[in-house]
Order: structure tokens, then C-alpha cells, then sequence
């Protein structure tokens, strides 16, 4: 905590000192990127870190459902490669006899389930 008694420059210097650790060290650089953006957060798991990350700069942790959908339209994401990442997945059923959770991924990413912002339909 900021002690009240110091001046304000000093209030100020220490608050920017205590953030800066959230900030990375290069700003944004067009072509390469080297430094981790994540830098501040690297004690929790990557997925952590990222909403952690969200939550404090007021970003988006993930790509909306759209840009993911264009990549797969456009060919940049292949079923072949979610196949691939499904199948290094854990598998499970969701019910006792009934369908199992890959399946259920695989057909909403794969088959067609589109969300809208009022439903989801199978396309």
C-alpha cells in the first residue's frame, strides 16, 4: 500500500513501480516478438495466465467463435488438426451408456453446431 505522507511524486513513482512488474519490458514490435506477455502471471498455468491476463489489461482471453470458423473456412484450421487435438484429449462419457465427450466436441466443431447471438443451430 501507498503511504498517504508521501508526496505526490513519490505517491505516483510508487504506484508506477509497484504495476510496472504487469507491464512487459518492449512494447509491441510489427514482425517479432520476443518478449512474453505473460511474464507477470508465469507462476500459474498457461490457461490461468491468460485469464488472469484478461482480466487485468480488459482483453479477450481467447478468439471469438467467429475467427475460429473463418480459419476453418478459409483452410488455416483443418479438421484433420482438431481431430488430432481431440484424440490427444481425455475421453470420457458424459452419461452412463450414452454419448461420449469427444464425440460430442467433434460435433460441435467439426458438424456444423453455429452459435448466434439469440441460438445455436446444427448447420
Amino acid at each position: 500500500m501507498i503511504h498517504a505522507t508521501l508526496r505526490p511524486v513519490d505517491r505516483v513513482v510508487a504506484v508506477v513501480s509497484h504495476l510496472a512488474h504487469l507491464l512487459p519490458t518492449q512494447g509491441p514490435i510489427g514482425v517479432f516478438i520476443h518478449q512474453n506477455t505473460l511474464h507477470a502471471f508465469r507462476h500459474m498455468l498457461f490457461e490461468e495466465a491468460v485469464c488472469a491476463a484478461a482480466t487485468t489489461y480488459g482483453t479477450e482471453p481467447f478468439m471469438k467463435e467467429s475467427a475460429y470458423r473463418e480459419s476453418m473456412a478459409s483452410g488455416r484450421i483443418r479438421p484433420e488438426d482438431i481431430v488430432a487435438v481431440l484424440n490427444a484429449e481425455a475421453d470420457g462419457e458424459i452419461w452412463n451408456g450414452g454419448l461420449k465427450r469427444r464425440e460430442l466436441r467433434s460435433a460441435m466443431l467439426l458438424g456444423g453446431v453455429r452459435c448466434t447471438r439469440l441460438s445455436c443451430s446444427a448447420s
